[in-house]
Parts: C-alpha cells; sequence; structure tokens
C-alpha cells in the first residue's frame, strides 16, 4: 500500500478547513487523509487537506493505518470530512468507528450507509444535503447534535433494540420511554399526526421537513422544543394544545406557508396576538412568525426572542422595558437598522446574525453581548452611548464580521474601550463621538471626531476651528501624534478629544 509522509501546520484561513485540524500530524495512506489523536488513533480528515482532488469510487475506511511504523486505529471522521465529495459511489466504514464530525456527509451523492456498531456520536448537520435515504443506529449509539439528520432523502431512521437511550417507530426517532419525539426524517411527506402518547417535541424534531403541509400535535402535549419546526417549508397549518406549558427558542423559524397558527382554547400559558405568540403575561414573546413591515411589539415585553428568518418584516421599535434579547432573536432576518432601548441585560448568541441587510446599530446600555451577535451580517456602524465596554462571551459578539468601519463611542471613553481586553483589538476603528452643540439648545449640532491622526468637525460650516494640545499650545490639525487635544470651534464651548496614532 503507498504512503505518503508529510508533517504539516494547517492554518484555518477558511470556513472549509476545520480549526481543530491545525497544528497536527497529517499523513495519506490508501488516497485518504488522516490527522493523529491521543491514544493511537487517528481521524479521517477532508481531501484538502494533503491532496489536490476530492475522494470518489468506491471508498472502504479500513480499521488500521500504519504510519511511520506505528499501527493507529481508525475511530473517527472529522469535521467535513467527505463534504461535497460528490464522486463518492459507496463508502464502507469499519466496526472502530466511534465519531462522525460536524458537516461529514455534507451534499454527498450515495444512497446508503451502514453506521458501524460502534459509533457513539454524529456530530452537527452530519448529513446535510446528503441523499442517503435511511439509517440504522447501533445499540451503542448516544448522541446526535444539531441537524444531524437534515438530507434531502432521509425517510426512515431505525434503532437496535438494545439502545438504552432511543427506538424507532415506523421510521421516527424517539426517546426510549416514548415520551418525546426526537426526529421525523426530512423526506416524510404530506399530513404528519404526532401519536398521542407524545409528551414532548424534541428540539429541531421536524427541523428541514420541506414536504409536510400540515402537523397536528396531540392534546397532553407539554413541550415543544428550540427550533421545533424550523425551515418546514410547507407547513401551513398548526394548533397548539392547550396542555402545552413550554415552547422553546423560535420554534416556527422559516416557515413561510404557515398562515394557520394558532393556540387550543384553555391553554393558560401562552396567547396569540395575530401571529405572535407571548406568554400568557406578554413577558416574553416567543415566535413572530409573519406579520408586516412594520411590527408592534406588546408594551409589557421584557425578553424578546421569536424572529429568526422572518424576512417580512423590516422595521421594529423594541419596547423601552425589554431587558433580555435571546439568542438567534433576529438571526437571518432583514433590518437595514435597529435602536436599542434604554439598557439591556444581554443580547444571545447569533441574535443579529446573517442579517445581510443590517449596517446600522444604535446600542444605548447593555451588560453583556454574546458569542457572534453580529456574525455574517455587513454591519459597518455602530454607535454606543454610555462610556462603559459591555462584557462579552467567548469569542464576543463582531467574530466574523469583516465590513465594521466604525465603533462610535462617548466622548471621554476612548482610553476604557482601549484598555479592554476585547474591545481594546478594535482600536483603529474608534470614533470619540464629541457633540460640542448640545450645551446649546439652539445651536446647530456638529461633531467631532478622530480619523487616521487627524481631527475631524462635521457640521461647522463657516465657523473657525482651533486645536490645542495639553499645554495649550495651537498645533496643525496634520499626522497628530497620540494624546489629548482640545478643540475650539466658534463660540461653543470647547471640548476634549483623545488622538491615538496607528
Amino acid at each position: 500500500m503507498k504512503q505518503t509522509k508529510t508533517l504539516l501546520t494547517i492554518i484555518a484561513v477558511m470556513f472549509c478547513i476545520p480549526a481543530a485540524v491545525s497544528a497536527q500530524e497529517l499523513f495519506t495512506v490508501g488516497g485518504i487523509v488522516y490527522s493523529i489523536t491521543p491514544g493511537q488513533t487517528v481521524e479521517v480528515q477532508p481531501y484538502y487537506n494533503l491532496l489536490n482532488n476530492p475522494y470518489s469510487g468506491a471508498v472502504s475506511i479500513p480499521q488500521t493505518v500504519e504510519y511511520d511504523g506505528t499501527v493507529y486505529t481508525v475511530t473517527a471522521l472529522g469535521e467535513m470530512a467527505f463534504e461535497s465529495c460528490t464522486g463518492v459511489t459507496s463508502l464502507t466504514l469499519p466496526a472502530t468507528i466511534r465519531n462522525i464530525g460536524s458537516y461529514c456527509f455534507y451534499n454527498c451523492n450515495f444512497t446508503s450507509l451502514q453506521l458501524p456498531d460502534s459509533l457513539r456520536t454524529l456530530g452537527d448537520h452530519a448529513f446535510l444535503y446528503s441523499r442517503v435515504g435511511s439509517l440504522h443506529l447501533p445499540a451503542c449509539f448516544e448522541e446526535y447534535s444539531e441537524g444531524s439528520f437534515w438530507g434531502r432523502n432521509l425517510t426512515s431512521i431505525t434503532v437496535d433494540d438494545a439502545n438504552p437511550h432511543y427506538r424507532s417507530m415506523d421510521g421516527w426517532l424517539y426517546s426510549r420511554d416514548s415520551t418525546t419525539l426526537c426526529i421525523v426524517p426530512d423526506g416524510v411527506w404530506w399530513t404528519i399526526n404526532v401519536p398521542p402518547f407524545v409528551r414532548h417535541i424534541g428540539k429541531q424534531a421536524f427541523g428541514f421537513n420541506s414536504n409536510s403541509t400540515s402537523i397536528t400535535l396531540p392534546e397532553g402535549l407539554i413541550s415543544i422544543g428550540d427550533f421545533a419546526f424550523n425551515i418546514c417549508q410547507s407547513v401551513n397549518n398548526i394548533v397548539i394544545p392547550s396542555t402545552v406549558t413550554y415552547i422553546g427558542k423560535c420554534p416556527f423559524s422559516y416557515c413561510p406557508d404557515l398562515t394557520n397558527l394558532s393556540i387550543a382554547e384553555g391553554n393558560t400559558h401562552y396567547v396569540m396576538d395575530g401571529l405572535m405568540i407571548y406568554s400568557s403575561d406578554f413577558d416574553t414573546l416567543v415566535s413572530c412568525h409573519k406579520s408586516g413591515a412594520t411590527v408592534t411589539l406588546n408594551p409589557n415585553l421584557k425578553v424578546l426572542g421569536g424572529f429568526e428568518n422572518n424576512t417580512w418584516v423590516r422595521n421594529i421599535d423594541i419596547p423601552a422595558g425589554v431587558t433580555d434579547i435571546l439568542d438567534n432573536c433576529f438571526n437571518g432576518c432583514a433590518f437595514t437598522s435597529i435602536e436599542m432601548p434604554t439598557h439591556l441585560k444581554s443580547i444571545g448568541s447569533l441574535a443579529f446574525a446573517t442579517n445581510r441587510s443590517l449596517r446600522s446599530v444604535r446600542i444605548q446600555q447593555v451588560d453583556t453581548l454574546n458569542v457572534a451577535v453580529f456574525s455574517q451580517t455587513n454591519l459597518d456602524h455602530i454607535r454606543f452611548t454610555v462610556g462603559i465596554p459591555p462584557v462579552v462571551k467567548g469569542l464576543g459578539p463582531l467574530y466574523d464580521v469583516v465590513s465594521l468601519d466604525s465603533i462610535v463611542v462617548p466622548c471621554g471613553s476612548l482610553n476604557a474601550w482601549l484598555s479592554d481586553s476585547y474591545w481594546g483589538q478594535f482600536a483603529d476603528l474608534y470614533v470619540e463621538d464629541c457633540n460640542i452643540g448640545f450645551d446649546d439648545p439652539n445651536a446647530n449640532i456638529i461633531n467631532i471626531y478622530t480619523h487616521g491622526g487627524r481631527i475631524i468637525v462635521d457640521g461647522a460650516n463657516d465657523e473657525t476651528g482651533r486645536i490645542f494640545d495639553i499645554t495649550g499650545r495651537c498645533v496643525r490639525n496634520e499626522a497628530l501624534p497620540t494624546g489629548v487635544y482640545i478643540v475650539k470651534v466658534g463660540n461653543r464651548p470647547a471640548r476634549k478629544i483623545v488622538v491615538v496614532k496607528q
């Protein structure tokens, strides 16, 4: 068997290359790329980590491979291992595979796959856009992740009778005790009647089902999980039973044909307002499925969620009493700008992500900004009206934002932002808002900010402006070094501004 030895450090500069592979030893055996993992094991990696051409034909993964004199056991398929390998006609997995990574079979064309008896976990979106028609989960299978079973043709999931976690009935996946409906495969067609013994609809249970037109939920149902009906593009009728006491985040995200949504009489936990679902006290907005271009929310609202993938709404006035914006709240929406209420406790992860039209945000005060709040937006301008930088979580709110041009902060607060461990990395984007005219309500409003080592004065018209350094010496407005300066425009009050030389 031909063996190629390569030691490579990979820098994850593209979305399609998993960051987890960086700084690992990679090698090929039999035309397959592997990475060494702890315990004398290896996992299959995407072809592009070492090879020029995608995997193709009838591929058979061995149980063990030898590299540099050591025999390794193949225990996993890594993230995106067979992503878009449309030329693979069949795939045989060894009895040693325990884990299948995220997006592993994305857009693959082979139509059948036998999962090995050793398999424990499936990564998120493992079968996204694949053409596999049925899957059998072994006795030791333990856990699947978000969107693991989202495929194009999947119509049946079966489970080994000895599995302690799951069972299957009529090709649907349930918890072992049958009380939770975990997954209805994407390829199921027409009308779906959920059995009367089901008490819980699992997270994304119906997600990506584009074929069913009507879903009937039974009385006795207690809870509906996060994104339960996500991207059910054809469903047009759902009645939430009177017995439901919990509805998770964004349950009807992108259901464009869902024009008949209602809550059964007798439900004391939720109320409808048009196609918006609130908690019974109007404290929490659970879902805003579809509405007009402008949405008016209940003034009692405190916790805001449920707009994900709602591209019909273009304008929204957030009530002053809202304190929390939930994860994914406006993910995939179509706002061009939005103004936050006076004081937010938190803005959740991915709250505005993939909102391609969003270019401007004004935040008055927020305590915490979670991960990737504005990820994959075209945001170019953020204005903070309070000089205290908010706490951030994980990779921060601006993760995967590449278009940002300026971060406007209150006059005199720049040092607080620059000294923050997260916000300090954006030093070249800061603009201090030193509004000279606010002391005189009759004066024209002018703005002062810094850019490229110069002080910019907007709106002064013919008024003469002068700049003084901290010693009182008048200086020219060219290539100013880092420091504190005093700006005097006409007869207006003098204002202090900090220049940071890049």
